[in-house]
């Protein structure tokens, strides 16, 4: 799940935040965060689902950036 941990900090979550033209000021993801989206919502070895996850989250961080018009966004629970 560490090794998840480095993959998803190092590379899925910069894609995704890419792909919802986010930056890493808007959005704000504890390590502690995704390892619980880790260990809750994925089940298989590889990180497709964990990739899927982090666009889940994305997509409903950039809705809630754009319609209630603010600045950031802290992700306090998953």
């Amino acid at each position: 799940s560490l090794e998840k941990l480095e993959i998803a900090m190092k590379y899925l979550l910069p894609n995704q935040l890419k792909a919802h033209h986010l930056d890493k000021k808007q959005i704000k993801f504890s390590r502690t965060n995704i390892l619980y989206l880790i260990e809750h919502y994925t089940k298989e070895a590889g990180v497709r689902g964990l990739e899927r996850m982090l666009a889940k989250v994305c997509r409903k961080a950039a809705r809630e950036i754009v319609e209630q018009d603010i600045a950031n966004i802290q992700i306090e629970r998953i």
